[in-house]
């Protein structure tokens, strides 16, 4: 079995120094990073990724026109594809080396976890799992880099008679509006009628009518007939009103489009895709963690802290509740009060003469003597750099960014901020000006 992972281009440089980090002697791992100044998407990037794999074993970086040869490749044996390869604008303190490599504490109900695990190494154990349960023609698994499922009870088998396998999750409404949502028959429950992505709440109301619905996890498992639909879309031969990319592949979203034509009766039209026979598999115990946003990592972090095993299979609350404040690999010499909630300070030194208020995370900081006030909402990363011309001498480069700030929109719209105010605001009151930055939606605020 072989791990595929889709990761960001400054991992891909780092190649030597990051193959531990991403098992690669352990689980045979391929990483690569969509064609630079490219986005491909979960469903483009998918079909890339196998390429790049495909032709790194064949020690030929033409891509081939044998699809008969491609396929023989593909059932060779199982992978496991994990998605992490995205700007993370949402998450900007883990963007350079994606959210696989997100550092996670110790679950402390937990035995055997390590202190330098990531979010892959806790993701692995269970996508191991499905794959060891897997029918034989199901033989690739597809993730999001984002997501860690806790299951609390045995994993339920794959449904052999399918091309898709969709695994899910039963979620309260207003989480379902900021995911992909399966709407289920109500003849069978694990057959599919529509997929939507990121529904409202009058949608969910319509569609739950007269039908079930759950929450996609990102997990799938494709045959290699589902492979190649999905590959054929997401090469440029195809009506597209998308950018094409480097050697054939064009953006293509696996959950946002290749989904919404899955189904009895999708939203989307693809003869192609409907052809696909899909199951859904619903985990009624499991527990669905989000890693999308700074929120989210915090979130997250501290709700698994807030669950205990209370026997070798199952997880219940526990009673201790765990502070909203997560330290990792840091020195923390300020005071804290119980009331300092959704801070993560991890890979840092936090001095005596700093103030910290609320929300805040702090991410890379060297060793300091600084007096240094932290409003809340205010995020700090710091990268060490080398000097220029050639030269050893490294420096430091400090990020601040916004708890919430999403990266996202014009820099010249009211509405696209920056440390929690509108960007041209931000701009005056430290007399810079616009033309210090790139036109329209691509400001390198975090650029160094």
């Amino acid at each position: 079995m072989r791990l595929l992972l889709s990761v960001p281009l400054s991992v891909c440089e780092a190649h030597g120094a990051v193959k531990r980090l991403l098992h690669s002697d352990l689980y045979n791992t391929f990483f690569t990073c969509d064609p630079k100044g490219s986005h491909l998407g979960s469903g483009g990037g998918t079909s890339w990724l196998l390429e790049r794999c495909y032709q790194s074993e064949r020690n030929d970086s033409v891509t081939t026109e044998d699809d008969g040869e491609f396929e023989g490749w593909l059932s060779r044996e199982q992978r496991i594809i994990i998605h992490s390869g995205g700007q993370s604008r949402r998450l900007p303190s883990y963007g350079p080396c994606g959210k696989l490599l997100l550092p996670v504490p110790i679950f402390r109900w937990s035995r055997g976890q390590t202190c330098d695990q990531t979010l892959l190494d806790l993701q692995m154990p269970l996508y191991e799992e499905v794959m060891r349960r897997a029918p034989s023609h199901l033989r690739t698994l597809v993730s999001c880099g984002d997501v860690l499922i806790l299951l609390n009870q045995p994993l339920p088998p794959a449904p052999e008679e399918a091309d898709v396998v969709c695994y899910a999750v039963r979620e309260e409404v207003d989480r379902l509006r900021n995911h992909g949502v399966f709407f289920l028959s109500p003849e069978a429950s694990d057959e599919l009628d529509m997929m939507l992505q990121k529904p409202s709440i009058r949608e969910i109301h319509e569609y739950t009518a007269t039908r079930r619905c759950v929450m996609d996890i990102g997990l799938w498992l494709l045959s290699d007939r589902a492979v190649r639909v999905l590959r054929t879309r997401s090469m440029a031969g195809n009506r597209t009103k998308y950018s094409v990319f480097a050697d054939g592949f064009k953006e293509y979203d696996l959950y946002g489009e290749f989904g919404l034509a899955l189904g009895k009766q999708p939203l989307r039209h693809d003869p192609l895709v409907q052809q696909l026979r899909v199951k859904i598999v619903t985990l009624p115990e499991a527990r669905f963690f989000h890693y999308g946003t700074t929120e989210d990592m915090i979130l997250s972090t501290v709700a698994i802290q807030n669950t205990e095993r209370f026997s070798e299979k199952f997880l219940r609350a526990t009673m201790s509740r765990h502070p909203a404040a997560v330290f990792q690999n840091a020195r923390v010499y300020t005071t804290l009060a119980e009331d300092q909630r959704s801070i993560w300070v991890e890979n840092s030194e936090v001095s005596a003469g700093w103030s910290l208020q609320h929300h805040s995370v702090i991410t890379g900081v060297p060793r300091n003597t600084w007096t240094l006030h932290v409003p809340a909402y205010v995020c700090i990363d710091v990268v060490p750099v080398r000097g220029g011309g050639g030269g050893d001498k490294q420096g430091w480069v400090v990020r601040p960014y916004g708890f919430n700030d999403v990266f996202r929109g014009y820099i010249t719209e009211e509405s696209t901020k920056f440390l929690g105010m509108p960007i041209e605001c931000w701009l005056r009151k430290h007399d810079l000006r616009l033309e210090a930055l790139t036109n329209g939606n691509n400001a390198n605020m975090l650029d160094i």
